[in-house]
C-alpha cells in the first residue's frame, strides 16, 4: 500500500470519528431558553451571564423575550458547583468525568477555567457566596433540555436538572472570554 492510499485512509477514518454533533454550534442564551429541544443533547457555544448565588449558578442574557426555560450550569469533569443547592449529593470523585446519560463529559483545564475560576473566588462575597456584579463568559458545553413541565398558566418549560430541579443543564467544557460584568452606574 502506498504512502498516499494510508494518508487518505487515514483521514478518512479520523472524519468518520468526528461526528457532526461534536461540533459545538453556536447559541444564544435567548435561542436556548426559547427552544431548548432543537438543541437537547448538541454541544453548544453560547456567551452570557453567569448568576452565581446560594441555590444558583445559571446564564442568563437579561434580554429575551421570553426567559420560559431557565439553564442551569454544571462543570463537566470532576469539579463540583461554586454554590450549595437542593437536592442530591453534588460531590464529585477526583479524577472522574460527570456523566448525564449516555455523555461523559469532560472539562478542558486552561487558561479560560482557571480565569473563570479565580473571578468566581475574587468576586464571591462570604456573607452570601454569590459574585456581584458577576461574570460574562463564552461557554462550551453539552446542553440537556430537560422534560416538557405545563405551569399553572398553560405555558410548557422544561426541567429536571438543577436546584429543586427546575431547571435545563448546560454542562461547562470548556470556558473562555472570562470577564468581570459591568454594572451600568
Amino acid at each position: 500500500m502506498s504512502r498516499s492510499v494510508a494518508l487518505v485512509i487515514v483521514l478518512g477514518l479520523s472524519l468518520k470519528m468526528c461526528r457532526a454533533e461534536d461540533v459545538p454550534i453556536s447559541v444564544s442564551v435567548c435561542q436556548l431558553q426559547e427552544n431548548p429541544v432543537a438543541f437537547d443533547k448538541r454541544l453548544v457555544r453560547v456567551r452570557g451571564q453567569l448568576s452565581i448565588a446560594f441555590e444558583d449558578f445559571s446564564l442568563t442574557a437579561g434580554t429575551c423575550k421570553s426567559s420560559r426555560t431557565r439553564i442551569w450550569l454544571e462543570f463537566g469533569g470532576d469539579i463540583e458547583a461554586p454554590t450549595i443547592y437542593c437536592c442530591g449529593d453534588h460531590s464529585r470523585i477526583k479524577g472522574t468525568e460527570l456523566k448525564v446519560g449516555d455523555f461523559s463529559l469532560p472539562l478542558k483545564r486552561d487558561r479560560g477555567l482557571r480565569d473563570f475560576l479565580h473571578l468566581i473566588d475574587t468576586q464571591r462575597k462570604p456573607q452570601t457566596g454569590s459574585t456581584q456584579p458577576g461574570i460574562v463568559a463564552t461557554i462550551t458545553g453539552r446542553f440537556f433540555a430537560g422534560k416538557p413541565w405545563t405551569r399553572n398558566d398553560g405555558e410548557v418549560v422544561y426541567v429536571g436538572y438543577g436546584h429543586l430541579g427546575f431547571f435545563s443543564l448546560l454542562v461547562i467544557q470548556q470556558v473562555s472570554g472570562v470577564a468581570p460584568r459591568r454594572v451600568s452606574q
